[in-house]
């Protein structure tokens, strides 16, 4: 098997169902590609959607015995059978380009740590870039190494990782462990592309969050996130790579706000 795609679902059953049935239009029996469902306890049907897809012998299925928040991406990829694995959302949708793109660029490129998908604004032609280096990692994928639906790590990689969850109190940790990787590690490959269908990510769309329902977004991207810059200055990271993603950051954060502010969404 060479790549794991998992699904972590939570009573989202309606988005699951869409998410599944688009990946089995692509995957099909292929037996290089494992489909790996985690239920983190969902409460609605879930479960008897997931059923369905018990013919293919691709397909794994597993309920957690209770809702294990965040830990449900954890699962998956500890148990993944893939030599990558990717945790897609329950509402994102991937594009039949892209699995046969990521096929092929571990098939090119099976040192690498970390495998990102491009989400391009417009219509790219597909290509497959391989790096090397934190420095040039953090230019090229800053703004989607936090999107774990882009992220598609080396299994062994992960799994030699000592302390897995050293910022598990941000909601950063994605960035922490990719980093990690790559310190040891250097090699890293980006899909160019339409890698994702136009309505991926469609549970927030049109939703307005209460004050108490929206994250402390300044707080995640700015106090959350440089201290795990600062654990990797030095460490596989340059100080002038660290200065210039800091001002990648700001002006993708404030870019953020002013989208958030427009759309009349509160921000904490």
């Amino acid at each position: 098997c060479l790549l794991t795609i998992g699904i972590p679902t939570f009573n989202r059953s309606k988005y699951f169902s869409k998410c599944i049935r688009n990946l089995y239009r692509f995957v099909g029996n292929m037996p290089w590609i494992e489909i790996f469902v985690s239920n983190n306890d969902s409460t609605d049907d879930t479960g008897e959607i997931a059923s369905r897809y018990f013919k293919y012998r691709n397909f794994r299925y597993y309920k957690q015995p209770v809702n294990i928040e965040g830990k449900n991406f954890d699962y998956l990829y500890e148990n993944a059978k893939g030599d990558f694995v990717v945790a897609c959302g329950d509402d994102d949708y991937y594009s039949g380009e892209v699995i046969l793109s990521l096929l092929e660029a571990i098939c090119l490129y099976p040192d690498s740590s970390v495998i990102e998908l491009d989400w391009p604004a417009c219509y790219t032609p597909s290509s497959i870039h391989h790096g090397r280096g934190m420095d040039s990692f953090l230019v090229e994928c800053t703004r989607l190494y936090t999107c774990i639906s882009c992220i598609v790590i080396n299994s062994k990689r992960y799994r030699a990782i000592g302390v897995k969850d050293r910022f598990a109190h941000t909601h950063l940790n994605q960035c922490y462990v990719q980093l990690e990787m790559l310190r040891n590690h250097p090699e890293y490959a980006l899909i160019h592309g339409n890698n994702f269908l136009p309505e991926s990510g469609e549970a927030a769309g049109g939703r307005k969050f209460t004050q108490n329902e929206r994250h402390p977004f300044c707080d995640i991207f700015v106090r959350e996130y440089y201290p795990i810059l600062d654990y990797f200055l030095d460490k596989g990271l340059s100080r002038d790579a660290y200065e210039k993603e800091k001002a990648i950051n700001l002006s993708k954060v404030l870019a953020w706000l002013h989208a958030i502010n427009s759309a009349g969404d509160f921000i904490q």
